[in-house]
């Protein structure tokens, strides 16, 4: 076969792959039953992500587990990616999204609870005993190689060194590369949430990457309802069983903390 060919018969592969797992994602939102409330989300340990098996796990989805029981009101989850998440819940084929951060824009197609359900610590990590110091001002981080997650909606303090260009900013894919790139000194620190970077760690085996005490910025984030979803009544029933994640986090860090 030709390169040609080969690239071509490549592309055919990735693209049949992808439609599969679009056609799978759409089938389980399909034979959702019409009080099952469909939570889709994106890829973000360990509150929310698919286990070896491909299966939906992580802190929010067993909250959400024990308030379905509760309540009585079922659940679905289907793990996926960001773009995807954002045009299920805009359509109305899935109910919830999480994890997602308040914006006024989102307000024409999400409704957000009055309170979140959890916060994200945005912290700077670096390898441990580093050169450097951070108390909390971005200042702190002048002239340094920082990483960001290169999708990620960073806090409003990290985007003002971004765009001062106080700081040489490189984006990565993924927690993982980040925290990769720090532990072989490719980058000076970066900036990320602390629980999903603390897990990561853990499970790739990298000792040493650090957060400074204090964190850069704390976001609010969500388990918001699509506007066009019909099942109101269910989520009300469903929300009143939900409390937020906190105590759940901190068992989890408790459980880092003992290894």
């Amino acid at each position: 076969m030709t390169a040609i060919g080969s690239n071509f018969a490549s592309r055919l592969v990735l693209a049949a792959i992808f439609g599969l797992s679009l056609l799978f994602h759409q089938s389980k939102i399909a034979l959702a039953g019409p009080d099952q409330l469909i939570i889709t989300g994106f890829e973000a340990p360990p509150y929310f992500y698919s286990d070896e098996t491909g299966n939906p796990t992580g802190l929010l989805v067993e909250l959400v587990r024990d308030a379905s029981r509760k309540s009585g009101v079922p659940v679905n989850f289907v793990v996926t990616n960001w773009p995807r998440a954002q045009l299920e819940a805009k359509n109305g084929r899935a109910d919830l999204i999480f994890p997602v951060v308040h914006t006024p824009e989102r307000e024409a197609w999400l409704e957000y609870p009055h309170a979140p359900i959890t916060r994200f610590e945005m912290m700077v990590f670096a390898n441990r005993n580093p050169e450097f110091s951070f108390s909390g001002n971005v200042s702190d981080l002048k002239g340094l190689r920082i990483g960001k997650i290169a999708k990620g909606r960073m806090h409003p303090k990290f985007r003002l060194l971004e765009e001062g260009g106080q700081a040489y900013v490189e984006p990565r894919d993924n927690v993982r590369q980040l925290i990769n790139a720090v532990h072989h000194g490719r980058l000076d620190a970066f900036v990320a949430p602390r629980l999903m970077t603390l897990w990561t760690a853990d499970m790739i085996g990298i000792e040493g990457v650090e957060p400074f005490e204090t964190p850069m910025g704390m976001s609010n984030i969500y388990l918001a309802f699509s506007r066009k979803s019909p099942k109101r009544a269910a989520w009300q029933r469903l929300r009143q069983a939900l409390p937020s994640l906190e105590i759940r986090k901190s068992l989890f860090l408790a459980s880092l903390a003992d290894k």
